[in-house]
């Protein structure tokens, strides 16, 4: 796929001030935001690494997860 191989390695060399780590607390803040809504689980993805992460708020826990791409 020479289409797809090119692509990789232009994308390769974009990005790179946000690919060195986790953006755990713009996820995080994101979550909460979500959560004050009413919803009880965040699904993310694309990050390069899967994580599950609970908070409890009151009686109740939320759940944020993030799926690798």
């Amino acid at each position: 796929l020479p289409l797809a191989e090119r692509l990789e390695r232009k994308l390769k060399r974009t990005n790179n001030r946000y690919r060195g780590t986790f953006p755990e607390s713009e996820c995080r803040e994101f979550a909460f935001r979500v959560f004050s809504q009413g919803i009880d689980f965040v699904l993310l993805g694309h990050f390069h690494a899967e994580r599950l992460v609970r908070y409890a708020q009151g009686q109740a826990t939320k759940v944020l997860a993030i799926l690798p791409s």
